[in-house]
């Protein structure tokens, strides 16, 4: 048996890296994979918006729907508006943790009304950086969210009421159980990072599964699924901590 995997796109948006997107969909649809969009419903990221803006963003959406990918709500307008790294301490960014339950639930509200508006709304959430907190998630509750598409571990668990699907990598790892995602930002990769990403996807392509097909992956007992989230917690966590500590170290030389 063999670590499934999901494919994930970040930061889909009208003004986005578009060639360097449906370069690496083109290959995704060649061999018949259907991945997880990260749609921002209304881009306010300046980082983004220097790309250009591309027409008739959410028909080309519905189509990737159609085609059978699923789509997540990613943030409302990917504007980071506090400095909490949220529940997954990955970021000190973001844009609903830190918040207070009405401004997090009107935000997510705003974000969902325009993704149901252009019928592409599903009960998927991606939050900017990887930061939210439990208002967060009480807040998808009540709004009718079903999935997360990040958390540790190598097994889907639930917590407040929200399934979550575990993203540890950038590049999956084969433990030869469970599922993970790996996670691509498509406007920051370069010709050769995306070709990497590629040759990876090809070499296993029998691990690449849909998204809607983690609830078949054979789960272990909730001890287990625990024990391997904070296991997995804490040794990214560490091994951020050198990293950060290093390119620390190189720019003070």
């Amino acid at each position: 048996m063999d670590t499934k995997i999901i494919l994930r796109f970040d930061d889909i948006c009208p003004n986005m890296n578009w060639e360097s997107f449906l370069y690496i969909k083109e290959h995704l649809i060649q061999l018949g994979i259907r991945s997880l969009l990260g749609v921002i419903p209304d881009n306010q990221d300046k980082k983004l918006l220097t790309y250009e803006y591309k027409d008739k963003f959410f028909e080309i959406i519905n189509t990737y729907k159609d085609y059978g990918d699923t789509i997540a709500q990613h943030g409302t307008f990917h504007k980071y508006t506090s400095n909490s790294s949220g529940l997954l301490k990955i970021n000190n960014r973001s844009e609903f943790a830190g918040h207070s339950f009405k401004y997090q639930y009107s935000l997510l509200e705003k974000g969902k009304s325009i993704l149901k508006k252009n019928n592409c709304w599903q009960p998927v959430f991606m939050a900017p950086s990887h930061s939210f907190d439990e208002i967060t998630l009480d807040c998808l509750k009540k709004l009718g969210f079903k999935q997360i598409t990040d958390g540790y571990g190598f097994f889907p668990y639930q917590r407040s009421g929200i399934e979550f699907i575990p993203q540890n990598s950038s590049m999956p790892f084969n433990l030869g159980f469970g599922v993970t995602t790996l996670c691509i930002h498509s406007n920051s990769l370069n010709k050769k990072d995306i070709n990497k990403i590629i040759d990876f996807i090809k070499l296993n392509r029998n691990r690449i599964i849909p998204f809607e097909e983690y609830i078949s992956i054979p789960t272990p007992s909730p001890f287990v699924v625990k024990t391997l989230e904070i296991f997995t917690a804490k040794s990214i966590q560490s091994l951020r901590k050198i990293r950060n500590y290093k390119r620390s170290a190189n720019q003070s030389l």
